[in-house]
């Protein structure tokens, strides 16, 4: 008795074969959900024990509760100052969230336009270097200076770093991109932009991706840098705040959110560039 045909060959598949290869995919997706289940709650325990551990290392004397606090007094410094916390959360990633949109999208399009004419890329390569490789930590007095404490001058730095994050994985994602779909598509007759959006920006897509991660966590550094130095609100302001009032809780409060954030915002991410790329596996 038969009930599956096979299309490639023509003839039919036996029923057996086709129970053993649906069992052996319920398998797999069993032993896929109890190992992602197992690391979910090694995760969990592993926070669970650092807490616990730091906690019974301050009280015990071990350490200083001046120097590193404790979990408790961070919780209850988040509780106190909630309102306090969120505005000023609120302030810096709205200000990295417009450095990140602005920022990967120029370097995005820039990438590309520089990738795909390599002439303009080969003028615009030494200039892209030199400006890459300078510290823009250091151009934030610059930025306060040109911008004030604005959120102008937060912004700026921000884009100035993702930019460059983002043209360089478009870059390397577009070298990396498949030669020969890229001859199949001009054996077939695909013009520049079909060649573009068919072949080369979907081999690109996972170094783009990684690209915009890493730009997502430099956006949030360039504005918390900025706010360390110079700004009127922001997490990075109160870090500093904190650490001259001697209130290593604030500094770890504000550290623990930062994380927290900037986690949430890359696991979306993630989900997106493994939806998008489902088709890679499938």
């Amino acid at each position: 008795m038969t009930a599956v045909l096979d299309k490639g060959q023509g003839r039919e598949i036996p029923d057996h074969v086709v129970r053993a290869v649906s069992e052996g995919t319920t398998r797999a997706r069993t032993r896929r959900r109890r190992t992602t289940a197992f690391v979910r709650a090694c995760q969990v325990a592993s926070v669970v024990i650092l807490l616990a551990g730091w906690e019974w290392v301050v009280r015990a004397g071990i350490m200083r509760e001046l120097f590193v606090s404790r979990p408790s007094a961070v919780v209850d410094y988040i509780v106190e100052e909630r309102s306090m916390l969120i505005s000023n959360t609120v302030a810096t990633f709205y200000a990295a969230t417009l450095g990140f949109v602005i920022g990967s999208f120029a370097g995005l399009v820039l990438g590309i336009v520089l990738e795909r004419w390599r002439t303009v890329g080969r003028i615009f390569d030494p200039w892209v270097t030199f400006l890459a490789s300078l510290p823009r930590i250091a151009l934030a007095p610059l930025f306060l200076l040109w911008f004030g404490i604005t959120l102008q001058a937060k912004v700026v730095l921000a884009v100035s770093v993702v930019f460059f994050v983002v043209l360089v994985g478009t870059q390397a994602g577009m070298k990396s991109s498949d030669p020969d779909l890229i001859r199949a598509v001009r054996l077939l007759g695909g013009n520049a932009r079909f060649e573009l959006t068919k072949a080369i920006l979907p081999g690109a897509l996972p170094s783009i991706f990684g690209a915009l991660r890493l730009g997502v966590i430099f956006s949030i550094l360039g504005v918390v840098a900025s706010e360390m130095i110079a700004s009127r609100e922001g997490l990075g302001q109160l870090i500093v705040r904190s650490s001259q009032e001697l209130r290593p809780e604030g500094v770890f409060a504000m550290l623990i959110i930062l994380g927290i954030a900037g986690t949430l915002i890359n696991s979306i991410l993630l989900a997106i560039e493994n939806r998008t790329l489902k088709w890679k596996t499938s």
